[in-house]
């Protein structure tokens, strides 16, 4: 460690539980911003089915499955 000396683990507990209380409140914000992801992929989906956008695209694949 070129000369610097070894913390203690006095110190290397506060570090750990400082990075946790961080991780912890990140974690937090994740789960929110991922549900209201998986939100407006649902209503996407509803929008899209609503105004058929989704079928022709359906279709394609079901040709292109034929195909083979």
């Amino acid at each position: 460690m070129k000369g610097k000396t070894i913390p203690k683990a006095a110190q290397l507990k506060e570090e750990y539980a400082k990075l946790l209380a961080e991780k912890k409140a990140c974690y937090e914000e994740y789960k929110k911003t991922r549900q209201d992801m998986v939100h407006y992929q649902t209503a996407r989906a509803n929008v899209d089915k609503i105004l058929g956008a989704s079928a022709p695209e359906k279709e394609e694949k079901r040709e292109q499955k034929m195909e083979y």
